[in-house]
């Protein structure tokens, strides 16, 4: 999507200046590759409005915006605070001279960070663009640690102490008067429905379609990015089964993977023939040519939330050719309709989605994190008494997983197109929610109901991009990454036994034979029953980390902690010069 910011003063009287700011933060904020489009700034008596590189859907109505719905879904009275809003969308933002309101989606697919001080409230998608307003940064040491543990700097947690996410299916009301915040929240339940197994089937494919119906009408708006999972198949057949236009489909991967059958690269190409769909492959071989001008631009744009680098080793050529091309969104399959696998207990649970914490790696893996300040797991990360090991796995998924590891990856491409994700809405996931257990582990009905919808074409069973511990394998990117790891930057900011670690079991890989290793092993996992990987798991040793990963991991860090700092500079820079 593209980025936004908005800001609310408790007084008056600065609305010019800040406007002036918003301005000059537009190269600031914006990706080095491509001419992004001019920002929309909207100022009234106590707030001013920035959306950067702004796409035609997004919403904007007075001083309201909305990110991830149609235009014609909206209501008439839909900027108007507190007014219901039945379409989809995934960030709403409005006001009037009273109050200020952010609402977020049923599981914060995409992030409103926010910050509340005596005199400024500021929420955005960035927060590089806050860190730019307060002109100042304050490290948060326990990101770190999440960081260097989970890749990712924690569930709700930012890189800067004073910013906080704003909690999934949340509605954060500013009060001008008082200038105090109200929120509210809707917990997850999960099970008792009371629906029989067909009106589950029926109830399900219903709301799918629904969800994707306005996507037909102009589907040659959107590009659909597809793979050889579940959750882009229900997309491209419930559209491309409902429209008299081709619609256009995208794949990245490896050329290799192109024609390896089971491959999503090889097995989205045979759907897109299917459906006859305007479909282009984008090879990612040469990926890593330039690591160190490709490692800095996903800092930036991705705000060090996520190490998921893979597919954007080729520079992000894929989302500027996107751009250029004028594709305006993508239709994503993020969704929540049941778990991925079974888990057994709730170490399995957490490691499965990357909920993990120094203390579960094995011990001389565990020893190197001494030094870095100790986190522990949220309350609401926690399993509840008489929760079952099924709801417990679906209810930090959601809680976590989405709005911390899937919502990283889609604030990387909004600088380039508006990601949306049809089948993440409440009624949906409600519906899901209520499923009994049986029904929704390993997607048990939404597969069902894919699968009799969609042609006779296998699901996947590996990845189409070369894992991201062969590629840091490279010798040109393993030099790159051992001589940072050994420069004094980074010996200042992390211990000595987390970068010897690092640089002494750095891995290097020649040829393919490190990325058929890796294909094996993600074949041999995906047909393994789950008790049997839990067994495994427990059995023979705890979680592993790959010190190629950690590497990585390592500069991701340092990098970021370099661009937020900048970023705190930029404006008194900027204003100096003019």
């Amino acid at each position: 999507m593209s980025r936004f910011v908005y800001i609310c003063r408790r007084r008056a009287g600065s609305a010019l200046s800040i406007e002036s700011q918003l301005k000059l933060l537009a190269d600031c904020i914006s990706a080095d590759n491509i001419q992004e489009n001019s920002p929309w700034i909207k100022c009234s008596s106590w707030t001013n409005i920035a959306i950067f590189n702004p796409v035609n859907n997004v919403a904007r109505k007075d001083t309201a915006i909305a990110f991830g719905t149609i235009n014609s879904q909206l209501p008439e009275s839909w900027h108007i605070p507190g007014t219901p809003i039945r379409a989809c969308y995934h960030i709403l933002a409005r006001s009037d001279e009273k109050v200020a309101e952010f609402n977020n989606d049923i599981l914060s697919s995409r992030t409103i960070w926010y910050v509340h001080l005596s005199s400024l409230f500021i929420a955005s998608s960035s927060q590089r663009l806050i860190v730019s307003l307060l002109k100042s940064f304050e490290p948060n040491q326990e990101a770190l640690t999440w960081f260097l543990s989970s890749g990712t700097p924690g569930p709700g947690i930012s890189w800067d102490k004073r910013i906080h996410a704003l909690k999934l299916d949340t509605c954060l009301t500013l009060h001008r008067e008082s200038w105090r915040i109200s929120m509210k929240s809707s917990p997850a339940v999960f099970g008792g429905s009371g629906l029989t197994r067909k009106e589950c089937k029926e109830s399900l494919y219903q709301l799918m379609h629904n969800s994707l119906e306005p996507f037909t009408k102009s589907p040659s708006d959107y590009v659909i990015p597809l793979s050889g999972g579940c959750d882009s198949r229900a997309i491209i057949t419930l559209i491309a089964s409902n429209t008299n236009t081709n619609v256009n489909t995208i794949t990245w991967g490896t050329e290799h993977a192109r024609k390896q059958p089971g491959t999503d690269a090889y097995i989205a190409e045979q759907v897109a023939a299917y459906f006859q769909s305007n479909h282009t492959y984008y090879p990612l071989d040469n990926s890593g040519q330039d690591f160190p001008v490709c490692l800095k631009r996903f800092v930036k744009l991705s705000e060090g939330r996520t190490d998921n680098i893979s597919a954007y080793l080729d520079g992000f050529f894929v989302w500027k050719r996107l751009f250029e091309n004028g594709v305006q969104a993508i239709l994503r399959g993020d969704e929540a309709l049941g778990s991925k696998q079974a888990v057994f207990n709730e170490y399995d649970a957490r490691m499965s989605i990357g909920l993990i914490l120094p203390v579960d790696y094995n011990k001389q893996t565990s020893t190197i994190f001494s030094e870095l300040p100790a986190v522990t797991l949220p309350d609401e990360m926690m399993r509840k008494r008489s929760e079952s090991i099924m709801n417990y796995w679906e209810r930090i998924y959601q809680g976590f997983r989405v709005p911390t590891v899937l919502a990283a990856l889609n604030e990387t491409k909004a600088p380039y197109v508006e990601p949306l994700n049809p089948l993440i809405n409440s009624p949906l996931v409600k519906l899901a929610r209520g499923f009994p257990e049986q029904y929704r582990i390993n997607k048990q009905l939404f597969k069902e109901v894919v699968r009799e919808i969609s042609p006779n074409i296998p699901f996947a069973s590996t990845d189409a991009i070369t894992s991201i511990s062969v590629a840091l394998g490279k010798p040109e990117i393993a030099t790159y990454v051992k001589d940072n790891l050994s420069s004094e930057k980074t010996r200042t900011k992390f211990p000595p036994s987390l970068l010897k670690f690092a640089f002494n079991n750095y891995c290097i890989t020649t040829g393919e034979k490190g990325q058929k290793t890796t294909e094996l092993k993600q074949s041999f996992k995906k047909h393994l029953p789950g008790w049997m990987k839990s067994v495994i798991y427990q059995t023979f040793s705890r979680k592993q980390l790959h010190p190629n990963v950690l590497s990585l991991r390592i500069l991701i860090a340092r990098e970021i902690e370099t661009v937020l700092e900048d970023d705190s500079k930029y404006l008194d820079i900027m204003e100096k010069k003019v």
